[in-house]
């Protein structure tokens, strides 16, 4: 995240992906099965294998009943996300503090 600003702060792109474990138990997904397809389907574009094993991971290894779990999973566990907000009052001249908190609660 950017320094704190009066008006705006800046979050990196990889601080607002959702982040899919890797740790799933291997008797309920083992995503080794399908590398052949992967390798065909995707060719050399290793950006495009990482990104469908992440998405077959998410919908095969049921660690996660819907996405609201990951997006708060994602949430508690990126402290760029739990950095206070600076948030200018309406006058223009004070600033007032926010703590963020995760709405999926």
């Amino acid at each position: 995240m950017s320094p704190l600003c009066a008006d705006r702060q800046t979050f990196k792109n990889e601080d607002l992906v959702l982040k899919v474990t890797t740790n799933i138990d291997p008797t309920v997904w083992d995503e080794s099965r399908y590398e052949g397809f992967i390798d065909e389907f995707c060719g050399l574009r290793e950006y495009q294998k990482a990104s469908l094993r992440t998405v077959m991971r998410y919908l095969g290894g049921r660690k996660y009943a819907n996405s609201r779990e990951l997006a708060k999973e994602t949430f508690d566990s990126n402290d760029e996300l739990q950095r206070p907000l600076w948030i200018m009052a309406g006058d223009g001249a004070s600033f007032a503090v926010a703590r963020p908190t995760c709405l999926l609660d």
